[in-house]
């Protein structure tokens, strides 16, 4: 078998250690790097923890296996025809870190590669194919533009108006009740669809 030439540091270029992207000076600033920098997401980012929870890991592989699979960006009205390879939020939860039904809502994330994958937080989804997900109505129609709660009266998430009356009903009777565990918030999602 063929032997692969050795990879180069991407700080300094000298030969690289074993399936390594980084020489035995530069490797160990990398990870302390990485660590910092996971730390501070950790302290900064409310959201952060959800993407290691495992309701995600479950929603995304739902994703996958409900066809969802091809890079969901509209490119001169034809989808993409890269691999889906990241998951992306068309409301990033960053902006509405209270909900957590929002960061599961099927009708919020879609399938990108890595050329289509943007930071914005507030992304069309006009410019997306609509995801694919049983029970969704209406997959042909574009969903109506996303918006901050914060910036407007009525949240547009993509419910009918009966889901959101159903939504606002129950985070009523919650705000009386203690607070629920993640899982028993789960479980309410579960149970409305």
């Amino acid at each position: 078998m063929p032997i692969a030439p050795p990879r180069a540091c991407l700080t300094c270029r000298k030969p690289a250690e074993d399936r390594s992207d980084y020489c035995k000076e530069h490797k160990p600033d990398v990870k302390a790097r990485e660590n910092q920098r996971n730390a501070d997401r950790t302290v900064n980012d409310p959201t952060f923890g959800w993407y290691k929870r495992n309701a995600w890991v479950r929603f995304k592989k739902a994703h996958t296996q409900n066809g969802n699979v091809r890079c969901q960006r509209l490119v001169d009205g034809v989808q993409c025809t890269n691999s889906k390879v990241i998951h992306h939020h068309l409301l990033s939860p960053r902006l509405a870190p209270e909900n957590f039904a929002l960061f599961l809502d099927p009708r919020n994330v879609v399938g990108v590669c890595r050329d289509h994958h943007s930071d914005i937080l507030k992304d069309d989804p006009r410019l997306y194919v609509p995801t694919r997900w049983p029970g969704l109505n209406n997959l042909s129609a574009p969903m109506a533009p996303l918006q901050h709660p914060r910036q407007t009266e009525s949240f547009v998430s993509g419910l009918t108006p009966q889901e959101q009356s159903q939504v606002a009903a129950k985070e009523q009777s919650a705000e009386t009740k203690p607070r629920k565990t993640a899982a028993d918030l789960i479980a309410l999602v579960r149970a409305g669809q």
